[in-house]
């Protein structure tokens, strides 16, 4: 059996036996987090990964059947450039959904002549305000 040494024992210089990082980004239209995992192998020790980015979620594979366990990064870093975008296109998205629909909808009224907050029929008539809800006819 190999002798295995704590992770915290005294290394001599040059021990390391090899280095990796993962680099996983995320976001959508931009690139707007990260996480990033760095993972160094001593000789006779197991190799452990540094999540300092990033938490690890647990990958369910039990349809598959596979017990062994597989983690995903959740990303935590920002990535400020694609953050702000990201930020502004989906609050443009947003802004349509709630107000482009009652925009849209007081334009087709006006365009049938009809009143734009409550749909009164004005053609054929001249009206300052609307008869049915007192709104100023332009």
């Amino acid at each position: 059996m190999a002798h295995v040494q704590p992770l915290d024992a005294p290394r001599p210089p040059g021990a390391v036996s090899g280095w990796g990082m993962s680099l996983f980004q995320a976001g959508w239209p931009c690139r707007c987090v990260e996480a990033r995992t760095d993972t160094v192998n001593y000789p006779g020790v197991i190799p452990k990964a540094d999540w300092r980015t990033a938490v690890k979620l647990p990958e369910s594979l039990d349809f598959l059947r596979i017990k062994e366990a597989r983690y995903r990064p959740l990303p935590l870093r920002p990535i400020w450039p694609g953050f702000a975008i990201n930020t502004v296109f989906y609050a443009a998205i947003l802004w349509l959904l709630m107000f482009g629909v009652f925009t849209t909808r007081s334009l087709i009224r006006r365009k049938r002549g009809h009143c734009i907050k409550c749909s009164y029929d004005l053609r054929g008539a001249e009206h300052e305000a609307c008869p049915e809800c007192g709104v100023e006819v332009s």
